[in-house]
């Protein structure tokens, strides 16, 4: 029966895999289907992967839709191929493996299909032929042990491409709150006196709605709070977060489409910028984006080679 394997990579199960078995699976976040995925958009049941004619095929089953690889899929199967990305509402929900099946003629099938086409002539000629059916088969065996060796090369050059950040991760990457190893509440209120002052301020620089947003944090952290006393501070707090989270998730989304389209050298310059807007080097969200600078300047440099 056809397998496929899958790697969750969001929710409660992310990094786990999963070995799946055809002809059909159903996917949702309902746990009666034999894939159960979670995700902000997931239908009860979403969609389906068939297997058939030798090849997977998914189908979208939800008025939410399915991505495959950031492309919204129609109505009609859409043919998956190995390692694509499924996807709903921009959320990735897992990475699909299939497995390289190739039939493999053992060395007594030769033998003995030689022997049972030679039986008929004379022990001379069959001897003649049955060596030069060993010697093609000696000759196919190292071929294929010289173009596996190039491939396993081929494979540890290979550059590694980093996981792209969805939604949920970013969000949780802004909203993640610093910590601190005394409270002190003098600090906290000069945290807040200059967060203020830099919501004020913001558009000076690239990076202002970040310097104030992060003073605001660690008015919080120090003083041992979760929320600010006063409404207007919580309410200047909650817009910061809000627009960064949309304008890091957007920049994202634009850097990485244009990875996508092999357009490296704009990604890698939209991806600079991004890290310019949002320069925290403690969070996820910046070690995310040095990751797929430095996979770009790679690819960049192996192709000017």
């Amino acid at each position: 029966m056809a397998s496929l394997e899958v790697l969750i990579l969001s929710g409660p199960r992310q990094d786990q895999r999963f070995d799946l078995q055809g002809p059909s699976i159903y996917f949702g976040r309902h746990e009666d289907n034999a894939l159960t995925v979670t995700g902000r958009y997931v239908s009860r049941q979403h969609g389906e992967m068939l297997f058939a004619n030798d090849n997977w095929s998914i189908i979208n089953q939800s008025d939410n839709g399915t991505e495959v690889n950031g492309k919204r899929i129609g109505k009609k199967p859409l043919r998956l191929k190995n390692q694509d990305i499924i996807s709903v509402g921009g959320e990735s929900l897992f990475q699909i493996t299939i497995p390289l099946t190739q039939p493999l003629t053992s060395e007594h099938s030769i033998g003995q299909s030689i022997a049972e086409e030679s039986a008929s002539e004379n022990p001379s000629a069959r001897r003649k032929k049955i060596w030069i059916g060993i010697s093609v088969y000696m000759a196919l065996v190292l071929i294929f042990f010289i173009y596996l060796g190039t491939i396993t090369r081929t494979s540890k050059q290979a550059i590694e491409s980093p996981l792209e950040l969805t939604t949920t991760q970013i969000a949780t990457a802004i909203a993640k709150p610093p910590t601190v190893a005394v409270l002190d509440a003098r600090t906290g209120e000069m945290s807040l006196r200059q967060a203020n002052e830099l919501f004020l301020r913001q558009e000076i620089s690239i990076d202002g709605p970040y310097r104030a947003y992060r003073a605001y944090q660690m008015a919080l952290a120090h003083s041992g709070r979760t929320y600010f006393k006063q409404g207007l501070d919580q309410r200047r707090f909650d817009t910061l977060q809000e627009t960064l989270t949309q304008t890091v998730h957007h920049r994202y989304t634009e850097a990485y489409e244009r990875l996508r389209s092999r357009e490296y050298r704009a990604a890698e310059r939209q991806f600079r910028r991004l890290n310019d807007y949002y320069p925290d080097s403690t969070s996820s969200v910046f070690r995310n984006i040095e990751a797929q600078r430095k996979f770009i300047l790679a690819k960049i440099r192996k192709y000017k080679r």
